[in-house]
């Protein structure tokens, strides 16, 4: 069996308490009073307060009982709450049982009974607990405890469709972050497969150079085969029955492995990493995405020239440059950014950061970007 809420049981008690004490405050008789024995009236008022300890578990039924013997109360000489018990409990009722508006017009019509036969167990200096005073007090406290469950039942359906929406976004965004990541993979391989190709093809139109022929096929190899790794992990992902949980961490620790593919493309890179702190773990992939699709660049417009990448985190904030040395408006694409570069700001802007990708004035290109720590 459930245990019941401690607030509800506290509450309960009270109530049975200030309306017992006051009961037997009260003289043994009243003129418009059922003269009933003291265990009587005791009890109806106990009527009253003890039922609210169970008001979560059964609200429309506690609610009938609590409003029948607060009208029975109006009979005998016992202490009258005017109605305040079942206007809490109706505020349960409209909280947790939506539909159940009959509930608030029959405690209504109960006070408007009350009011309009005048019962009042005993005569009190309150015109709000004797007779027609009844109607306006009842009545205001029932509509207020209605409206009072209502206005808590409509905040928590917005906190639940909140939480939904929230989920889906989240959903929605890892999946946005692991189509970037399939792009990046696909671009960088693809990229460094087509310059190899085009120069296999080269080398076996000149009828020589079998060592720069199978040199060429090799990298096509172990590219295509990392490529297709890492794709098949970030499917992986996708598939999952619990749905996309992480995308696979690439950090600063795999930049060698994408400077020996430059090399292989001809491209000679430096890098130069100077941390005086960590990364976190976004962070870093960010960076490997970025140096990734710069070099990608690199390889696919400006050819074999030199390039350098920097990476430096010093304060606040951590900057990342990566500059080819080739000719003028080299190193990226003609005409309007692609995804690639798209993607690249869209990584640094996720840490409020800034990207600028520009020609240099003397010739190649620079991708530069700051992200503060």
């Amino acid at each position: 069996m459930k245990r019941l809420p401690a607030l509800d049981v506290a509450v309960a008690a009270a109530v049975t308490a200030v309306l017992v004490l006051l009961t037997l405050a009260q003289p043994a008789t009243a003129t418009t009073a059922v003269d009933a024995p003291v265990w009587v009236r005791c009890l109806v008022a106990a009527g009253v307060g003890l039922p609210l300890a169970l008001r979560r578990r059964h609200p429309v039924g506690v609610y009938c009982v609590v409003l029948a013997v607060s009208l029975l109360s109006l009979f005998v000489n016992t202490a009258k709450d005017s109605f305040l018990a079942a206007a809490f409990v109706l505020y349960t009722v409209a909280l947790e049982r939506p539909g159940h508006r009959w509930t608030l017009f029959t405690g209504l019509a109960a006070v408007g009974a009350a009011g309009v036969l005048g019962v009042s167990g005993s005569a009190t200096p309150y015109w709000w607990m004797n007779g027609p005073g009844l109607i306006p007090f009842g009545w205001a406290v029932m509509v207020c405890g209605w409206i009072a469950g209502r206005a808590g039942r409509e905040r928590r359906a917005y906190a639940v469709r909140a939480a939904e929406e929230h989920a889906a976004r989240a959903v929605a965004e890892e999946r946005m972050h692991i189509a970037r990541e399939l792009h990046d993979v696909v671009a960088h391989s693809m990229g460094v497969i087509a310059v190899q190709a085009g120069i296999a093809n080269y080398v076996r139109a000149g009828g020589g150079g079998d060592a720069r022929l199978g040199e060429a096929l090799q990298v096509i190899e172990a590219t295509s085969r990392g490529a297709l790794a890492e794709i098949r992990r970030l499917l992986e992902v996708l598939r999952a029955e619990d749905g996309p949980d992480g995308v696979p961490k690439t950090g600063l620790s795999a930049l060698p492995g994408l400077v020996e593919r430059a090399a292989a493309a001809g491209v000679t890179v430096r890098t130069r990493i100077d941390l005086d702190r960590p990364l976190p773990e976004g962070v870093e992939l960010a960076v490997y995405r970025i140096v990734q699709e710069a070099l990608t660049n690199v390889v696919k417009h400006a050819g074999p020239v030199a390039c350098r990448v920097d990476v430096e985190a010093s304060g606040h904030e951590l900057r990342v440059e990566i500059v080819d040395d080739g000719p003028p408006c080299s190193g990226a694409p003609a005409g309007e950014p692609g995804h690639g570069l798209r993607g690249m700001r869209e990584r640094v802007m996720m840490y409020g950061g800034e990207l600028a990708a520009d020609p240099c004035p003397g010739g190649g290109f620079a991708v530069r970007a700051r992200i503060p720590l």
